[in-house]
């Protein structure tokens, strides 16, 4: 991104900014090569030993906290949000249709009435026409 500011005559079609600056390329040596890639390599390496130490500390401490409290380790994942349930998070607020259900089911409970479903289904169908 340029830090000038470039404008264009009226009437004028073109480019805003000016072309980029050409890009001499760089041709490497065999031996420069490999030796990138194995730099690579062993970047890589030390990164998935990191990541397989972290989870491997995560697994103690999951099932340290689970004997100590005596819940299973599934349930202990469970709380720290790991495992399968590891993208799932609460809601901060409620919908608009639960929250619109939830204050007729009070005020018809107010008025002790009966049949709530009979007439939640009612609203619901004089809402849709």
């Amino acid at each position: 991104m340029s830090s000038k500011s470039y404008f264009v005559q009226k009437g004028q079609r073109g480019l805003v900014q000016p072309p980029s600056q050409p890009r001499t390329k760089v041709t490497l040596t065999q031996e420069a090569r490999e030796e990138l890639l194995a730099q690579r390599w062993k970047k890589t390496e030390r990164f998935k030993q990191d990541l397989d130490g972290a989870w491997q500390q995560i697994d103690d401490t999951t099932k340290t906290i689970a004997l100590a409290n005596h819940k299973s380790v599934n349930h202990v994942q469970h709380k720290l949000y790991l495992g399968h349930s590891s993208f799932c998070t609460r809601r901060s607020k409620p919908s608009v249709w639960n929250a619109f259900c939830w204050k007729k089911t009070k005020e018809w409970k107010e008025q002790n009435t009966g049949g709530i479903i009979c007439s939640l289904l009612f609203v619901c169908a004089s809402l849709t026409f």
